[in-house]
């Protein structure tokens, strides 16, 4: 045998080596690339960095549904106002829900029915600049308010509509240029009325309903006008100021409790049951629960010592952290929703405003009240935007006041509303396009208004 073929014969398992090692490193580097999905030049994101949930069943949008994502964050994908000058202000539209924008940057939303009649009541489509695109009938009465718009990947929005006698408990489906789909007749046994009503992965939309008992029934409506199943759920919440919120996977939809019943309820919406519950103690008035990315659920509650907490639990209803809420707080129940932004620093507040880290650590806390005022502190819900800057609106004696303050506490501007008192029932706003979009609606006795800022 020749040098030249002992060579080559010898060298057929050096080549099953080499290519063994080869798949070896490269399986080793995609391994490490799933570990660590950042690029190479860019610096790794810290703990509790918040990534943007993908819901292929939700149009694509900053703000397309109550408190911007099935999620409840109340983050925006988008810059908020930058100057706080005020470039569109309506008073002769009685809000009656919150806001969500569509793709095309059209803005929904609901206004009252007997503040000017019928014919005047319903949703409203608007254009960025302040000139309603059309009007969609439907009743809502003061006591009976509608749940705030939800527009789907489709660009289908969801609303419901209500009133006293029961004759006008629907929810509708209507398509972007104002012409409806399908609507439901809830009967007078039931009524929506809680602003936010939510939407699974698949498409289905779940809602709380308030029965004739005033009784709690979580509610799957298909995207083809049906009720396909009911959960009643006894101390549930279906106040018009709450909301209910998804896990991350969708599987888990989490609503939050009324008044001394249990402070959160976790169901399961494969089995159509509950899959557990926590606390026992009186939740915020606002009481729609936050998710994060990693799953965590964030509540505020009174808890069995009746102290003010904000709680941090993990997926499966055991305590991760909670922070107690200083005395300030003298209820929970007036705490307006609160707030988390990307890198996973939760804002809440009334006449104080903290920020708490993702590890339940006070990072910052500032105060909102004027010695000198009779009343003062937060009348809104939080909103945040890309950059981590807050807007909310505060109450200094009978006047509303618009803030805008930095991810670390520092005040940015504060702008005056004329003539619009503090008090009565703020829907939730958005943040987003460099605009803010304000629904403000007051105690009977003051004129409402819907108010964008740049």
């Amino acid at each position: 045998m020749t040098a030249t073929k002992l060579l080559f014969k010898n060298s057929r398992p050096l080549k099953h080596f080499i290519f063994s090692l080869t798949c070896v490193v490269f399986a080793v580097m995609l391994t490490s690339c799933e570990q660590n999905p950042t690029a190479p030049n860019e610096p790794p994101k810290p703990p509790g960095y918040q990534e943007d949930i993908y819901w292929p069943s939700l149009a694509d949008s900053p703000w397309p549904m109550y408190r911007a994502d099935p999620q409840n964050t109340g983050r925006s994908k988008s810059t908020g106002p930058i100057t706080g000058n005020i470039i569109v202000r309506i008073d002769s539209l009685w809000p009656a829900s919150g806001i969500a924008v569509g793709e095309d940057s059209t803005i929904y939303f609901v206004v009252h029915s007997w503040w000017y009649g019928f014919d005047s009541g319903g949703l409203i489509a608007m254009r960025p600049d302040g000139t309603i695109k059309w009007r969609f009938p439907i009743y809502v009465e003061e006591n009976s308010p509608s749940s705030s718009p939800l527009i789907s990947s489709d660009g289908t929005i969801y609303v419901s509509s209500n009133d006293i006698t029961g004759q006008n408990n629907k929810f509708f489906a209507i398509n972007p240029e104002g012409n409806i789909k399908w609507e439901i007749l809830l009967n007078s046994k039931s009524q929506i009325i809680q602003y936010g009503v939510n939407i699974g992965l698949d498409g289905k939309i779940y809602a709380m309903s308030r029965t004739s008992g005033n009784s709690a029934l979580l509610l799957a409506i298909n995207p083809f006008g049906y009720v396909e199943w009911e959960l009643p759920l006894s101390g549930a919440s279906y106040l018009p100021a709450d909301g209910i919120s998804f896990s991350p996977d969708g599987k888990t939809l989490f609503v939050p409790g009324y008044f001394d019943s249990k402070t959160v309820y976790a169901v399961d919406l494969e089995t159509k049951s509950i899959k557990w519950t926590f606390g026992s103690g009186r939740s915020s008035i606002s009481a729609t629960p936050l998710i994060d990315t990693q799953g965590n659920i964030y509540i505020v509650s009174e808890g069995d010592s009746a102290e003010g907490r904000l709680y941090s639990l993990t997926e499966f209803g055991s305590i991760r952290w909670s922070y107690k809420l200083d005395n300030i707080f003298q209820s929970v129940q007036t705490i307006n929703p609160f707030v988390m932004d990307k890198s996973g620093n939760i804002y809440i507040g009334r006449d104080t405003l903290f920020c708490i880290d993702y590890f339940g650590r006070l990072r910052w806390k500032i105060g909102i009240s004027d010695d000198q005022a009779y009343y003062s502190g937060i009348t809104s819900p939080l909103v945040v935007d890309e950059s981590g800057e807050l807007i909310f609106t505060v109450g200094i004696n009978d006047q509303t006041q618009l803030m805008k303050v930095s991810s670390e506490g520092k005040l940015i501007w504060q702008v005056p509303f004329e003539g619009l008192n503090y008090s009565g029932y703020n829907t939730s706003p958005a943040s987003l396009f460099d605009q803010y979009f304000y629904p403000y609606n007051p105690a009977p006795t003051h004129n409402p208004a819907f108010i964008i800022l740049k």
